[in-house]
């Protein structure tokens, strides 16, 4: 029952992040269409459609890795930039993750400070957990609910103690 419970609290918070993101856009393409008076009066810069806006939200995504056993957290620019290195355009499992079972050099300490900042802004809210798009060409990927991504953080803590 609680599973249902947080499942309605997400598909809230994405039905309202969604509602959101229309009310943005229908506020450009009125900006657009209303010419040079609005520009004039109102200003032209910080639209929150822009491609800085856009590229910000994009730095901000974590993807859970798709390895075996380990579920660690992924930024979304490491796994798509490994992609492109191996000359790939889909993700295969590991991409961009750091953890012993992922990484040709594994690197302990900085693996846990990254993980452990990774889960923190998981938590507070300043990167966001996504599914893990089809490919390097079609997006982030779909935004998952903030209770999925502190569910994601608490297990990449979890599993970081029993790996210590």
């Amino acid at each position: 029952m609680a599973a249902a419970a947080q499942s309605d609290d997400d598909s809230a918070e994405l039905a309202a992040l969604a509602a959101q993101r229309n009310e943005r856009y229908r506020a450009a393409q009125f900006r657009k269409r209303s010419g040079s008076f609005h520009k004039v009066h109102c200003g032209r810069g910080s639209n929150p459609n822009s491609v800085v806006h856009g590229l910000a939200a994009a730095a901000a995504a974590t993807y859970v890795c798709k390895a075996a056993g380990c579920l660690a957290l992924v930024d979304a620019g490491r796994a798509r930039a490994g992609a492109a290195a191996a000359q790939r355009v889909c993700f295969q499992r590991g991409d961009g993750c750091a953890s012993q079972l992922c990484a040709k050099r594994f690197r302990a300490a900085r693996f846990k400070l990254r993980q452990q900042a990774m889960a923190a802004a998981l938590d507070n809210g300043s990167r966001w957990l996504a599914d893990w798009p089809a490919g390097i060409s079609h997006g982030v990927g779909q935004r998952r609910g903030s209770t999925a991504a502190r569910l994601a953080a608490a297990t990449a803590r979890h599993r970081q103690q029993l790996v210590q």
